[in-house]
């Protein structure tokens, strides 16, 4: 089950594109399809790694309504004893039920969820 989702305009994905290694990073953005979603997608690999140097400085991505108008998400990583990124755990909601601000509130919670859960890699 489940989906696949474009990895340049989803929270999750941002995310994973971030935390690899320069050398993997750059070769994979330059091979991606960059495909508008909606108008907020992030289309240029310039944007896209400007995007991902903030998300690893950050430490979790968001996604402002660039996979699906009206949605917002926001993802931090799960990580292995070796401090590799395995999984990310990420919240979704329509803008109209939680804001980028409210969103940010829950960051301290998610991350803890998510130390929790790489203690069980």
């Amino acid at each position: 089950m489940g989906e696949h989702v474009p990895l340049h305009c989803t929270a999750s994905g941002k995310l994973f594109l971030a935390h690899l290694p320069p050398k993997q990073r750059e070769p994979l953005l330059a091979q991606l399809n960059l495909k508008p979603m909606t108008g907020n997608t992030l289309t240029s690999v310039t944007a896209l790694q400007a995007e991902c140097d903030a998300i690893a400085a950050a430490g979790y991505a968001v996604d402002r309504e660039e996979f699906i108008e009206g949605l917002l998400a926001l993802a931090v990583p799960v990580r292995d004893p070796e401090g590799t990124v395995r999984a990310a755990l990420a919240v979704h909601a329509p803008r109209s039920r939680l804001s980028f601000e409210q969103a940010l509130e829950r960051l301290p919670a998610m991350q803890a969820a998510a130390e929790k859960m790489s203690r069980l890699l």
